[in-house]
């Protein structure tokens, strides 16, 4: 299915209150809990402490462009929050219908999205897996092994163990997630790979909190995610792959609690990481999608 572009979007400002700096959903027990409250339009310009707007393409590429040199790292997350609900410590946010929100007036503002890497960063969230859950076993492999190495080991184990919640990240958002990626790679001259790119659980993974870590602050952000994309199944047929990536395109943040949660629990896991990278190199490579 080809991708198709989810930024018809117009200016506005948006309020919000201001969550922690380290405040994602946990590895066991709910997500969320954090007072911001749903997005509503504002009247008048820009200019509100704690103002938030829809964003266009041009506008992330004038952002990117402004901070080329100043930023180094992009680190993704969810907010654990609610479809339509923005928190202030990141940069961008990226809501279930594919819309874009900047919670900054420049790329440089300095936010408290991702423990002790906030430095010449930005951070950007979808909004939503409210209550997301990942129920890990009582599984050890001794204090010798890595946290990474730990969870490796529990992967086969990820569907019945993962609960995105109510409101889980979508297809679309994923898609508009990765092209943002793209977008704002490409204006701070940034490849996107690991080094360059990475989800919280991947930071916290490296940083000795994520996954398998015991830490009581454990992080796992996109750890692992729904995959529409017919490939990502060999169970299925091509014509039944497609026919099912076709109906997870059109969740909308309405099928929240319902539709959603039936349909993205038939999609098969992928590690969150790779899959958006990946998803943003395809976007980076076509011109015709970055203009």
């Amino acid at each position: 299915m080809s991708r198709p572009s989810f930024f018809a979007l117009l200016p506005g400002p948006f309020p919000c209150r201001r969550a922690g700096h380290r405040a994602n959903s946990r590895v066991t027990g709910q997500s969320g809990g954090r007072s911001a409250g749903r997005i509503r339009r504002l009247s008048g310009k820009r200019g509100n402490k704690m103002s938030y707007w829809k964003v266009t393409e041009l506008d992330l590429a004038v952002l990117a462009l402004e901070a080329r040199g100043a930023v180094d790292k992009v680190y993704l997350h969810w907010t654990a929050g609610h479809y339509g609900q923005i928190f202030d410590e990141y940069h961008l946010l990226v809501d279930a219908d594919g819309s874009v929100y900047a919670a900054c007036g420049s790329f440089r503002e300095h936010k408290t999205h991702t423990w002790r890497r906030n430095g010449r960063s930005i951070g950007i969230a979808l909004c939503g897996a409210y209550r997301a859950r990942a129920s890990l076993p009582g599984y050890t492999l001794g204090q010798a092994e890595p946290p990474l190495e730990r969870a490796q080991v529990l992967i086969s184990r990820l569907p019945g163990m993962i609960d995105f919640g109510p409101e889980p990240p979508l297809p679309a958002q994923l898609e508009a997630l990765a092209r943002v990626v793209a977008l704002v790679c490409r204006g701070l001259q940034l490849p996107i790979d690991t080094d360059t790119v990475m989800t919280h659980c991947e930071a916290a993974l490296e940083d000795g909190y994520g996954p398998c870590s015991n830490d009581p602050e454990t992080r796992w952000d996109l750890w692992f995610l729904p995959n529409a994309d017919p490939g990502a199944d060999a169970a299925l047929s091509l014509e039944a792959a497609q026919k099912r990536e076709a109906e997870a395109f059109t969740l909308t943040p309405e099928d929240a609690g319902g539709r959603a949660v039936t349909l993205i629990r038939q999609l098969p896991l992928s590690p969150g990481g790779a899959l958006l990278r990946g998803k943003a190199q395809w976007y980076a490579e076509q011109d015709r999608w970055l203009h």
